[in-house]
Formats: C-alpha cells, structure tokens, sequence
C-alpha cells in the first residue's frame, strides 16, 4: 500500500514538472477600437490560416447535414442586412479570418452552441473581480490545438480577457 502511494505521488510530480516545461498559450490583443471587421485579424499572426480554414470546414462538414449549409448560405445572403453593428462586421471579420463566408462564420457560431456541453461556473470575490471557469467539452479534436489567451483592449485598456489553461500547437513561427 506504502508502495502504491509513492509511485503515485512520483507519477504526479513527473507529470506536473512535464505540464511546466510546455509553452503558454499565446496571448492576443483584440482593440475594440479597430473597425469590426479588422479587430480579429491579429489572430493570423498566432495561427496558421490553412489550420483555421481546415479547422472551420471540419466542425462544419462533421456537424451539419450538407443540405442545411447550402440553404444557410442562401438564406444569411438574404438575412445579412438585419445583423446589427458591430456584430455583423466581428463576424464578417472573422469569415475573412477562416477563409470562408459570411455564412460559415455563423454556422461556426451555432455548431458551438449544438455540440458543446460544458460546464462553467461564475464567482465575483470581494473586491468585484469576476472569475469564469469553465470546462471545455469540445466533441471536435482539432479545436484543441486552438486554445489562446485573450485580452480585449478599449481606449488603449484592458476592458476584459480570457484566460485557457490548454496548450497549443499550431502556432506561427
């Protein structure tokens, strides 16, 4: 039993000093100031844009039945002029990001929202500071390797970020 539980204890340390030697995830600015449709570009500095667009059509094809994405197509061309600003231009920006279209960006949105069942959890301590935990139930594998701090900057400040404590490897050189 002795035996058992310094084997398991050597295990955890070995573990823990592996977990310490792999890079942080990297950090990305997104300027709330920048037009919409340009506030999303830095993240083609951090991720290969093939990996994104790969990324993208997997989650769509493994996801939604091919009909739907061709109606989808037709009707966001329809609806597009009813997404309200800054929404429609974040999103606009992030298609240009993926490779894709307007309409992909949104099913992107909405396969998030079908397939994902994490839990998270939200506390608020003494001083205001509001912390968001949440696990990530990804049933797509290819978005691990996707994980990003993110800090939102209005006003050349901090307005609010996100933190991951996932690594990645798909990032730029």
């Amino acid at each position: 039993m002795v035996r058992a539980a310094e084997l398991l204890l050597l295990l955890l340390g070995l573990s823990g000093s592996l977990r310490a030697q792999l890079p942080p995830p990297p950090t990305v600015v997104i300027n709330l100031d920048e037009d919409p449709e340009l506030r999303w570009l830095p993240l083609k500095k951090v991720f290969d844009v093939d990996y994104l667009s790969k990324a993208a059509a997997e989650i769509i094809e493994s996801t939604v039945p091919k009909w739907v994405h061709h109606a989808a197509i037709l009707l966001v061309e329809s609806l597009e002029k009813y997404v309200p600003q800054p929404y429609a231009g974040e999103i606009r920006g992030l298609a240009a990001v993926l490779g894709g279209n307007l309409s992909d960006a949104i099913i992107l949105n909405f396969a998030y929202e079908f397939t994902t069942f994490c839990t998270s959890i939200l506390a608020q301590d003494k001083n205001g500071n509001v912390y968001h935990g949440r696990n990530l139930d990804y049933p797509h594998a290819i978005l691990r390797n996707l994980t990003l701090n993110l800090v939102f900057q209005k006003n050349g400040k901090v307005k609010y970020g996100f933190k991951m404590n996932e690594y990645n490897s798909c990032l730029k050189d």
